[in-house]
C-alpha cells in the first residue's frame, strides 16, 4: 500500500515537472502587426479557392529558418464561435532547397492539398515578414459577415515556426476582413487592406 502511494506521488510529481518543461519550451505568441491580402472563389468545391497574404510580425525570438518547419493552424478562422473556413488545416510546410539562415521558403509536400507556400524574406527594416500563397483549396463562406454596406468579419490567422532547436514561434493575429459581393451570407471574396 505504501509503495503504491509513493509510486502515485512520484508519478504526479513527474507529470507536474513535465508540464512545466512543456510550457517553458513554447515561446510567447508573436502578434501579426500588418496583414494584407485576399481570399477568392469562396464556396467553390474541388480546390478552386485560393489565398494570397503578406504580413509582418514582431520577431523577438531566435529561429534558424533553413532548419525550420511551419505549421499553419488557421488562415481564416471566424471568431465568436465560428470555424476555420479553409479545409485541410492544420498544414505542415517544409523548408525548400536554397533557403538560408535569415530567409527561407517553405512548401507543402508534393500532392498535398491545399498547396501552400510561405516565404520569409531577409529584411533588415521589418523584424519578421512573410508572404503566403495557398492554392487548390476549399474555402467555405464566412458565417459572421455583417450586413452591407461595409460588410466585414473578424478572422484569425495563426502559424508556428519550429526549428527544433529554439522554442517554437507562434505567429497569430485577428484582422477585420471585407466581405466582397452582393450577398453577405455568400461573398465571392474576402479582402484585407
Amino acid at each position: 500500500m505504501r509503495t503504491a502511494f509513493r509510486s502515485a506521488s512520484l508519478l504526479a510529481s513527474t507529470l507536474s515537472l513535465l508540464s512545466i518543461v512543456a510550457v517553458a519550451a513554447v515561446a510567447d505568441a508573436q502578434e501579426i502587426t500588418y496583414l494584407r491580402g485576399s481570399a477568392t472563389k469562396l464556396g467553390s468545391v474541388g480546390g478552386r479557392s485560393g489565398i494570397a497574404l503578406s504580413g509582418e510580425f514582431v520577431a523577438n525570438d531566435p529561429v534558424i529558418l533553413n532548419q525550420a518547419t511551419i505549421t499553419i493552424h488557421s488562415l481564416l478562422r471566424e471568431l465568436e464561435g465560428g470555424e476555420e473556413l479553409v479545409a485541410g488545416l492544420p498544414l505542415t510546410l517544409h523548408v525548400q532547397p536554397g533557403s538560408k539562415l535569415r530567409s527561407a521558403r517553405y512548401g507543402t509536400a508534393f500532392g498535398v492539398r491545399p498547396k501552400a507556400r510561405i516565404d520569409i524574406p531577409a529584411n533588415r527594416t521589418i523584424p519578421g515578414s512573410f508572404i503566403l500563397n495557398l492554392q487548390t483549396a476549399d474555402i467555405a463562406f464566412p458565417q459572421l459577415c455583417s450586413t452591407p454596406p461595409g460588410s466585414r468579419t473578424t478572422l484569425e490567422t495563426s502559424f508556428t515556426i519550429d526549428d527544433g532547436v529554439n522554442p517554437p514561434i507562434v505567429v497569430e493575429g485577428e484582422v477585420d476582413w471585407n466581405c466582397i459581393g452582393r450577398n453577405p451570407a455568400a461573398p465571392i471574396s474576402l479582402k484585407v487592406f
